[in-house]
């Protein structure tokens, strides 16, 4: 089997976080990484582990994470920490964006 090239990535951030419930999931550790796809390419859902992949514009996903229900509460802060970290967050849109990075770069976040 040959060896498929590995696409440009970065790696962008860990995060560590504990639910307020500690009787709830265990701790979890995230590790993200910024993973560059060609246009035309979309993700295929093999496992069982998701139903489909979409594709959300940045508006859409800032939506989301402001408003919505869909995200899950740690998905949130890793996709807060992405639209901070492309610019659709800044401290022009956001009144609270200090307070909020600040509570982001804590040792554990309690969700």
């Amino acid at each position: 089997m040959r060896a498929r090239p590995r696409a440009p990535r970065k790696r962008a951030r860990h995060w560590s976080h504990r639910h307020r419930n500690e009787l709830g999931p265990p701790p979890g550790l995230y590790f993200v990484w910024d993973l560059e796809c060609a246009a035309d390419w979309s993700p295929r859902a093999a496992d069982g582990e998701v139903e489909r992949f979409e594709r959300w514009s940045m508006p859409r996903l800032e939506e989301e994470v402001r408003r919505g229900e869909l995200l899950r509460p740690a998905m949130r802060l890793v996709m807060t920490d992405f639209l901070i970290r492309h610019g659709a967050i800044t401290p022009d849109s956001e009144p609270d964006y200090e307070q909020l990075v600040l509570a982001m770069h804590t040792p554990r976040l309690v969700l």
